[in-house]
């Protein structure tokens, strides 16, 4: 392996790990649950909640 071929895979490598190091740092948010349903099951599903009320 030449010279400059180390070089961009040893910085390659230390870019690589100094974004998984940030990437521990900063919280992330918690994904949103989308639910996807057809219409009979939304209809369904808005009957039971007045149903219960």
């Amino acid at each position: 392996m030449n010279n400059r071929t180390e070089e961009i895979i040893l910085t390659t490598l230390a870019a690589y790990g100094l974004l998984k190091l940030l990437e521990g740092l900063i919280p992330t948010r918690p994904r949103q649950t989308v639910l996807v349903v057809d219409a009979d099951t939304a209809r369904e599903l808005l009957d039971d909640e007045t149903e219960t009320d």
